[in-house]
Parts: structure tokens; C-alpha cells; sequence
């Protein structure tokens, strides 16, 4: 009784080992490599199934099971779907799959890490501006616009001298300009200005006259004066500037810029001329003495153009990233002749100087 219960048991045993022994087989899958070319997937395993995908050699799959001469595997498709096919075992062999070696970790040695140097870091240059604009207070020394003497036969044929003077006012005034650079040191330039006042203006009228009592008998003058403190109304004088030119850097730094430079200049002013004079001539016969009095002075408003040469200097300096302070000097030669409405002889003319020296003081935006 007891070695039948052992043989059933033999048996049992057995059976069970040969079934789980595909399992434990394919516990660890294998792996296949496709080897011939026009290989595919079919959805079951026999050759008029329906070919699922098309593979190139090389392709390498896990097996999930064995169906004769057939392969399960699974894969997924393009959007993402798991799908199971079959494989002949004709167009792949089996991956001999071999655990790598473990690599020997050597310790290297640790080399002491290096601390960089503390790079200082330079401020950014403000970039190089090619184009500005500038404006400023314009201030106007008083020069010798014109200072004539002319002489007129009297009614006793006694010679009037006659002497007239003309001063530009020390003025303020306005001027802008633009300014633009070809290279770094040189730059083109336009401004306008303008300027007016009140004049310096004196006339003076000379007769000769002689002394009675004097033992020599010296010849003198009687004169009378008027100017611009005690005339009723004062002449004017009005003047607008247009120059260009180039300006040459002798310095430029980031912060400092020296320049020299040159150009043309048109001015166009209004002055006022004298036109009329109204005086009163006594003569004395008794002590052969004359006496002259200015009465009345007219005057007449002109207008006046001239072309000249200017000549300059100045200091930028910057205060901001696009800003600068600047003071230029500049001095310009222009003159001109006009007519003279007081003289007798046409071919007489009135040489009139509109240039003179100015000083600007202003701001600079350079872009």
C-alpha cells in the first residue's frame, strides 16, 4: 500500500515539473534579431494571415511565447496601441544575451579644485554717438559796427564836420545747432543764432571858429553831441546768424572732448542809420564866432546781408549717458559796404563790420 501511495506520488510530481517548466523557461524572455530582409508581422501565426507590419533587418524583439515554428511578440503602434503578432522563426535567430562583465572602478586621484580669480569687470563705454543737437544762451560783446566822418560846406562856406558812430550792444541771444560726426574726431555742423539790443550810437557836429580875443589867433571849434542816453529815441539793432562749418576734436575721450574749428557764416541784421539831421548854425561877425545845435536826429531802418568767415573753439563735457555740457567761443569776420544816406557824394558808402566775438553756453543730446 505504502509504494503505490509513493509511485502516485513520483507521478504527480513529475507531471507538475513538466508544466511549469515552459514558465520558467520563458520566466527569462529571449530576445530575437531580424536577419533577412522582407520580414513582417503577421496577426496569426500561419502564412495567409494578415501582414500588421513590415521590418527591417536588425529589428530585435522579446518573445513572449513559442507556437511552433512561430514567435508571439508585441509591439506598439504609432498611436500608441499594443498589438500582438507572429514572427517566423526564418526571418530572425535568437540574441545570445550575455551579462556584461562588471568594470573594475580604480579610484583616480582628486586634485585640489582651483578657485578662478575674481575678474574685475570694466564698465561698458557709452557707445559712440554720430549725431547731436544743441542748444544754448548766446552772449554778444560790443564791437565797432561802423564809425564814419563825412564834412558838408555851411551857408558862411565854413566846412560841418559831421561824425558818426555805431556799437553793437553787448546782447544775449539764442542759438541751436546740429552736429554730426563722419569720423570720431571730425564733425559737420549747422547753428542758427539770433541777437538784438539796444546800441551804443553818438553824433557829434564840429564847426570851426575863430577867437576874437585870443592872441595867437588859434582857430577852435564849437560841437554839439547827441548819443543813445540822451536821444528821445534810440536806434536798433537787430542781427540773425546762419553758420556751418567743422568742427576738429583735439581731444575726445568718453567724458572730454576739445575741438577747434571753422566755417562760413550768413548774417542778416536791421540797424538803424541816420538820415536826417536838423541843427541850428548862429554865426557871430562881431567876434567872427560860430555856435551849432543839434535839433532833431531821423532815422532809418536797414536792412543789411552779409557773407563771412567764422572761427571757433570749445569744451564738451559729458554728464549724463546722452547729455553733455558745452561753452564754445567764436569770433566772425563779416563786413560790408552800404550807402550812406547822409552823404553828398553817391560814390560814398558806410563800411559796416556785422561780425564780432559771442560766447554760447548750453546743453548737448547726443543720439
Amino acid at each position: 500500500m505504502g509504494n503505490r501511495l509513493n509511485g502516485k506520488l513520483i507521478i504527480s510530481l513529475t507531471v507538475v515539473f513538466l508544466l511549469i517548466l515552459p514558465a520558467i523557461s520563458y520566466a527569462q524572455k529571449q530576445r530575437i534579431k531580424v536577419v533577412v530582409r522582407n520580414a513582417s508581422i503577421r496577426m496569426q501565426p500561419n502564412v495567409d494571415s494578415e501582414v500588421v507590419l513590415d521590418l527591417p533587418v536588425g529589428s530585435t524583439f522579446e518573445v513572449e511565447k513559442k507556437l511552433g515554428d512561430w514567435y508571439e511578440v508585441k509591439f506598439t503602434s504609432d498611436i500608441g496601441v499594443l498589438i500582438t503578432g507572429y514572427i517566423h522563426n526564418m526571418f530572425v535567430e535568437v540574441i545570445e544575451e550575455q551579462p556584461e562583465p562588471e568594470r573594475e572602478v580604480v579610484p583616480q586621484p582628486v586634485k585640489p579644485e582651483v578657485q578662478p580669480k575674481a575678474v574685475r569687470s570694466r564698465p561698458l563705454a557709452a557707445p559712440q554717438t554720430r549725431f547731436n543737437i544743441a542748444i544754448g544762451g548766446l552772449f554778444s560783446s560790443a564791437y565797432l559796427i561802423s564809425d564814419h566822418t563825412h564834412s558838408r560846406p555851411t551857408s558862411l562856406l565854413e566846412d560841418l564836420y559831421v561824425y558818426d558812430t555805431f556799437e553793437s550792444p553787448e546782447a544775449f541771444g539764442f542759438n541751436a545747432g546740429v552736429g554730426f560726426f563722419v569720423t570720431p574726431r571730425i564733425e559737420l555742423t549747422a547753428s542758427v543764432a539770433t541777437m538784438s539790443g539796444t546800441p551804443w550810437w553818438s553824433l557829434e557836429l564840429w564847426l570851426p571858429s575863430f577867437d576874437f580875443f585870443s592872441s595867437d589867433e588859434l582857430e577852435y571849434y564849437e560841437y554839439d553831441t547827441v548819443d543813445t542816453d540822451t536821444i528821445s529815441t534810440a536806434p536798433t539793432f537787430k542781427k540773425n546768424m546762419l553758420s556751418f562749418g567743422l568742427n576738429i576734436y583735439l581731444i575726445k575721450k568718453s567724458s572730454l572732448g576739445v575741438y577747434v574749428g571753422g566755417g562760413g557764416t550768413l548774417i542778416k541784421a536791421t540797424l538803424d542809420l541816420v538820415s536826417v539831421i536838423e541843427y541850428t548854425h548862429t554865426w557871430y561877425p562881431v567876434i567872427e564866432d560860430h555856435d551849432v545845435t543839434i535839433d532833431s536826429v531821423t532815422f532809418e531802418k536797414t536792412e543789411v546781408s552779409a557773407f563771412g568767415a567764422h572761427f571757433r573753439g570749445g569744451v564738451d563735457y559729458k554728464v549724463g549717458r546722452n547729455i553733455s555740457l558745452y561753452a564754445e567761443g567764436r569770433y566772425i569776420a563779416a563786413k560790408k559796404d552800404q550807402e550812406y544816406p547822409l552823404a553828398i557824394d553817391p560814390d560814398e558808402t558806410l563800411k559796416l563790420d556785422l561780425g564780432g566775438g559771442q560766447a554760447i553756453l548750453g546743453i548737448k543730446f547726443h543720439f
